[in-house]
């Protein structure tokens, strides 16, 4: 089994991490997918926080991944947070 590593750049002042530029290929509605799915809201309450159905949230979080890259969606999460492109879990 391959592996593929990916680079990750975080700040350890607090400051905003610096984007790789993948989640800026992320559009708005998308990131609002994400930023459920860092909450640990699941496909259906993400559908119905965000007033879509659990089939199109499916088809956001299929595109999050082919854009980003991403092997899981755990994986896009952390991308996107790595980006700065959502804000972390409250």
């Amino acid at each position: 089994m391959d592996f593929q590593a990916t680079d990750f750049t975080f700040t350890l002042d607090g400051g905003q991490p610096a984007s790789s530029g993948r989640s800026d290929r992320l559009s708005a509605r998308e990131k609002d997918v994400l930023g459920g799915l860092a909450n640990g809201s699941s496909t259906e309450q993400i559908g119905t926080t965000l007033a879509m159905s659990p089939h199109t949230v499916r088809t956001h979080l299929r595109n999050i991944m082919r854009k980003l890259d991403a092997n899981t969606r755990a994986h896009a999460v952390a991308i996107a947070l790595s980006d700065g492109a959502i804000d972390p879990p409250r």
